[in-house]
């Protein structure tokens, strides 16, 4: 996504789905199932097919597209957006990870939006059923603040203590 960022591109559909994961190392199928050998693990991102190329940075895309639970919410409320929309998508896909649900999300679309736009993220462990190190809910809040100019860079998270563990 850094990679993206740097080339004005913003996915706009970040989503468990489109993460692919591959890899390379021993299988099932080699003859000394015993051979223990490092297992190198890449993750890559697909489904271009929402990305958009900001031409001049700065400026402000305004179509309302990508998946319901990981949408941020300027998106939502077409105001324009940018780069950080893709960053609430990948704290959306973190919360996931890490609690097996999405922030906010709900059956009615209507209590969705309303949830998005109005209340506060609840990281406690009776919310998320499980409980998170202090870092991790720091770099979840950074992810998925409301207002995009408060929200984390890409840098910023990849340079998140959480992630330097």
């Amino acid at each position: 996504m850094s990679l993206l960022h740097a080339n004005e591109i913003i996915h706009r559909d970040i989503k468990l789905n489109n993460v692919l994961i591959s890899e390379d190392g021993p299988t099932l199928s080699d003859k000394d199932a015993s051979v223990t050998s490092a297992v190198k693990t890449t993750y890559k991102l697909g489904d271009f097919g929402s990305a958009v190329m900001h031409v001049v940075p700065g400026t402000t895309a305004k179509q309302f597209i990508g998946t319901m639970g990981y949408i941020a919410p300027e998106m939502l409320l077409q105001k324009g957006y940018g780069k950080a929309v893709d960053v609430y998508s990948l704290g959306a896909l973190m919360h996931v990870l890490l609690s097996h649900k999405l922030p906010f999300l709900c059956e009615d679309r209507n209590e969705y939006h309303r949830r998005l736009r109005i209340e506060e993220l609840d990281l406690s462990e009776r919310s998320l059923e499980v409980a998170l190190s202090s870092e991790a809910k720091d770099l979840l809040r950074g992810m998925l603040q409301r207002n995009p100019s408060e929200r984390l860079s890409i840098t910023q998270v990849l340079s998140h203590p959480w992630l330097q563990l």
